[in-house]
This record gives structure tokens, C-alpha cells and sequence, in this order.
């Protein structure tokens, strides 16, 4: 007998992701479910990279070129709530994934 899945019909094909400014970088935290294992190994443990440079408007333009869509959401504070489901969320873990290429650390165990 097959042991159920962790993620539920609600989590398939869903990126969440906020983007906590700290100084000149952000701190990104990724919601660990959906999370593509490209995406995945440029997060440590807690599903999380710092620093990470990141372009919104980069973003934007990289988005609307593939017919992406996602939501963005910004807190008083400066910190930027990002969302995409289906192939929108394929499309932000690539990415995320490239923004990540340059600082991006080993995951240790």
C-alpha cells in the first residue's frame, strides 16, 4: 500500500515565495511544497537563500514574455509576497533559479 502524498490537490503546480529586504539583498523564503528540484537545491534546509539579488521589474518582463501570470504583493516594510500555479509556477521557478545561480550555496545535511 502506497503511503499518502504530503501535498494535496491544492498545493500541485503552486510556487509561493516572500522576499524579505535585508540591507542591499533579500532573504527569500519558499514555501516547501511544489518546490521543482532544480529550485531545490539552491535553498538550504529551511527552504530559504541569502543574499539574493533580485530584479521585480526583471521579473515582470521575463514573465510576460513566456504569457506567465502571478501574483505580487508588497508590504509596507519593503517585503514582496510572489505566487504562480500551474506553468506560471514553472516559469518563476526558472526564474528564481537563474537569480539565484550566482550566490547560490551547497545544501547541507
Amino acid at each position: 500500500m502506497a503511503l499518502p502524498s504530503k501535498k494535496t490537490d491544492h498545493d500541485a503546480g503552486v510556487l509561493n515565495v516572500f522576499c524579505s529586504p535585508e540591507g542591499e539583498a533579500y532573504r527569500v523564503y519558499v514555501r516547501p511544497t511544489g518546490v521543482p528540484r532544480y529550485l531545490h537545491q539552491s535553498l538550504d534546509e529551511n527552504y530559504e537563500v541569502y543574499p539574493a539579488e533580485l530584479d521585480f521589474d526583471d521579473l515582470r518582463r521575463f514573465m510576460a514574455a513566456r504569457g506567465a501570470t502571478y501574483t505580487e504583493q508588497r508590504s509596507r516594510t519593503g517585503g514582496v509576497e510572489i505566487a504562480a500555479k500551474g506553468e506560471s509556477a514553472g516559469a518563476l521557478a526558472e526564474w528564481l533559479s537563474t537569480a539565484f545561480a550566482s550566490g547560490a550555496r551547497p545544501r547541507t545535511s
